[in-house]
């Protein structure tokens, strides 16, 4: 299987770490020219930031906005107060993807060209996320595995 554009961007990284190159001063674009993701991250669980945060570091990801949504996590994503906040960075080409433990930002995202990382709530459940990679235009050349 050949290996997707965010495992050979990886690779890179891991490279330029190991030769001593670092991030260009006061950049996210590593010297090699690579962007870091951005992700903003998004739940209705004041407790859940500080693990969606931790998630997102964990893969070098730079984290662009966290968004705490008072709506009850029942109601459908588009119409929850902070959603628009997170539209609104991805319209803007701003970040990348979304890291939540709500399932229903996944359907949310499906005609756009961010992906969503879904944590369980449960802390006790394996780590393993679910993942949904975008298909639009934008996307076509980037691909993420996020494991």
């Amino acid at each position: 299987m050949a290996p997707t554009g965010q495992q050979r961007a990886r690779r890179h990284r891991l490279a330029d770490a190991a030769s001593g190159i670092s991030l260009q001063p006061g950049s996210e674009t590593l010297s090699s020219g690579i962007a870091r993701i951005r992700v903003a991250l998004y739940t209705s669980s004041p407790l859940m930031i500080a693990r969606l945060h931790t998630y997102a570091e964990a893969r070098d990801w730079v984290v662009v906005a966290a968004h705490v949504d008072p709506a009850d996590s029942e109601s459908p994503v588009a119409g929850r107060p902070m959603w628009p906040a997170v539209t609104g960075l991805i319209s803007a080409l701003l970040i990348d993807g979304v890291v939540t433990d709500d399932p229903g930002v996944s359907a949310a995202l499906d005609h756009t060209d961010a992906f969503a990382v879904c944590l369980s709530a449960d802390r006790h459940e394996s780590p393993a996320a679910v993942v949904t990679a975008p298909d639009g235009p934008r996307a076509q050349g980037r691909r993420h595995d996020e494991r």
